[in-house]
């Protein structure tokens, strides 16, 4: 059995492995490639045994390399998914894929490894970034995910929050820095000298500023003042960089990077991700939906009433007309909305301290069902297809921030969350969400309404 396995041999699978070579022998190691030409090509190269398919050679190694793009992860894990076993330590190159998002799949007893290397790990000058669960693997096994990493480079372990803060860091920032050595080269070449010589000058000049960071331990600051001697040229240049937004220009390519990371969506993206945890992640009480179904339910039979049909005269026409007409008065509607919205966030984060917190947001969650259930019912009832589509309407966009909001309170509270800091954490984060929610009740949606009422 082969102590490190490898699938996928694009650039960054080929670069570990030949890494690796430095430090196990070729017999320790298989791997497995998409076309019968890799696999051929791979082999003659570094003597490295290959396997006819992915199953396999997931079956017939302890540490797992995923160096596949994160668009082919789910039919790789589809391949492996039985292959895999709680004595597999599995290794996952794929940004943007979280060590739950892998376990989702896998199963919650697989040991799963984040890794974020970077492109010059194919000449071992690589920095990666290696997040782990605490206490899922052993001293022995933390010790050879090092010596694996460290032979592409450098290595260090990091909470996996940070994870797309190291793909700002070095995972990305290669393409800066190649930029910023064509610069350099060109100001070389405007000046006479030859291309070839130059990019040698400049990447000669870029390799060595960044070992002197490394090998002497001084902050970049007083490195860069070392250089700068009064009145002279450096400060002049220095002085030119910082004048033409040099600092600005890399913090603003980070954060492009990182937002495409985490994928900064709004409300939408939020959605989702709750979503994501609340169906995937091995959660115990998952009534939720149902519950809020029946509530639904429940609604429209109570809408089917004649009293309450009768009774209403929240879809009548005379109300509608008035609505469609009315003037609006932003500021006070949005602190009538805010206060209301407020009351009602308080009290669900409140419950959640309470031992009867289940219980209790069991009853919230099939009354907001029954509450539009019963609106829903009634639209319909007296207005048919178009009250339907009003009620909708009455719904966007508050609703993309109201659900995260309120959501992550409750799936904390039902899922038996303990971590009483992270749950203030999310109550404060929902309590942002829910900020923009009531602006959006407030500005936005009673236009949308009156143009849907005005056009039906």
């Amino acid at each position: 059995m082969a102590k490190i396995g490898f699938i996928g041999m694009g650039n960054m699978g080929h670069a570990i492995l030949k890494g690796a070579l430095k430090e196990y022998p070729a017999e320790e190691m298989i791997f497995c490639a998409k076309t019968s030409e890799t696999k051929t090509k791979v082999h003659a190269e570094t003597g490295v045994e290959y396997t006819d398919n992915n199953a396999e050679c997931a079956n017939r190694c302890k540490y797992l390399v995923l160096a596949v793009k994160p668009q082919f992860y789910e039919e790789v894990l589809k391949e492996i998914r039985y292959m895999v076993t709680p004595e597999h330590v599995l290794i996952s190159l794929a940004p943007g894929k979280t060590i739950d998002q892998l376990k989702q799949n896998l199963g919650n007893d697989k040991r799963i490894v984040r890794v974020m290397p970077n492109t010059p790990a194919m000449i071992g000058e690589g920095m990666t970034g290696v997040s782990v669960k605490q206490g899922e693997l052993s001293g022995e096994e933390m010790d050879e995910i090092k010596k694996l990493f460290d032979a592409c480079g450098k290595t260090e372990f990091i909470e996996e929050r940070l994870m797309d803060a190291v793909v700002c860091a070095s995972g990305s920032s290669p393409a800066f820095v190649y930029q910023f050595i064509e610069a350099l080269a060109d100001s070389a070449v405007r000046y006479g000298m030859p291309r070839k010589q130059a990019y040698v000058f400049a990447a000669q000049a870029v390799k060595g500023a960044a070992a002197m960071v490394l090998e002497t331990g001084e902050h970049p600051a007083v490195l860069k003042d070392q250089v700068c001697s009064p009145a002279g040229t450096t400060i002049e240049g220095v002085a030119a960089l910082e004048e033409y937004g040099l600092r600005n220009a890399v913090l603003k390519a980070s954060e492009a990077v990182y937002n495409r990371c985490t994928k900064i969506w709004g409300g939408v993206f939020v959605l989702g991700r709750i979503w994501r945890q609340y169906t995937n992640s091995g959660i115990r009480w998952k009534p939720g939906p149902m519950i809020f179904f029946a509530g639904i339910i429940a609604g429209v039979l109570i809408a089917q009433t004649k009293a309450t049909t009768a009774d209403t005269g929240l879809f009548s026409e005379y109300f509608l007309n008035q609505y469609a007409s009315l003037s609006v008065n932003i500021e006070k509607l949005f602190l009538y909305i805010g206060g209301y919205r407020i009351s009602q966030y308080l009290a669900v984060v409140c419950a959640g301290f309470l031992q009867l917190a289940p219980a209790i947001l069991t009853g919230l969650i099939f009354l907001t069902g029954m509450l539009w259930g019963t609106m829903a019912g009634i639209s319909v009832i007296q207005l048919g297809g178009k009250g339907l589509m009003i009620c909708v309407a009455g719904l966007f966009p508050q609703i993309l921030f109201y659900v995260p909001a309120f959501g992550w309170v409750i799936l904390w509270t039902s899922c038996g969350g303990s971590n009483r800091k992270k749950y203030v954490f999310l109550a404060a984060l929902g309590l942002f969400f829910l900020f923009f929610g009531v602006a959006c009740e407030a500005a936005l949606n009673p236009g949308l309404v009156r143009q849907i009422l005005r056009k039906i």
